[in-house]
């Protein structure tokens, strides 16, 4: 069981009925996706990821202070080229909006670097997702 699959821990409420593709996204793409709610408070309030990126240099995150060492190497791997393993997002359709499953520290990373190749992603879809645990309201387009 990876991180409580199917239905414990990170996977609370989260819905049988899904739809998971592969996708490329671009790097400001990536800044418009969302984290799980009730998570990084300090250094996103609004959950956007842009956001996150924009904070991680200058705010300290309590909760895990490992965090914000970890993005300064992703930022320099992947200016290198380095090719990483593909976030995992979810959204009730392609049109989003999307939360990220599983990547915050990369996606942080990515969004503080808009030059750079395109983004792989797993991009799961399900009409149910507003029952998943780190879904939660507010986000624009909910």
């Amino acid at each position: 069981m990876y991180r409580g699959y199917p239905n414990q821990a990170l996977f609370q409420g989260f819905p049988r009925t899904i739809e998971w593709s592969r996708a490329e996204m671009a790097r400001p793409e990536v800044g418009e996706l969302y984290v799980g709610a009730s998570q990084w408070h300090e250094l996103t309030p609004t959950r956007e990821i842009s956001e996150a990126a924009k904070n991680a240099p200058r705010i300290r995150f309590l909760d895990d202070p490992r965090v914000n060492k970890a993005i300064a190497p992703i930022i320099e791997d992947d200016r290198k080229g380095v090719v990483f393993e593909p976030l995992i997002i979810v959204g009730r359709s392609w049109d989003g909006p999307h939360v990220i499953l599983e990547g915050y520290t990369r996606a942080t990373a990515f969004a503080s670097t808009p030059a750079g190749p395109n983004i792989q992603a797993y991009v799961e879809h399900s009409p149910e997702i507003g029952d998943w645990t780190f879904w939660r309201l507010p986000i624009s387009g909910s």
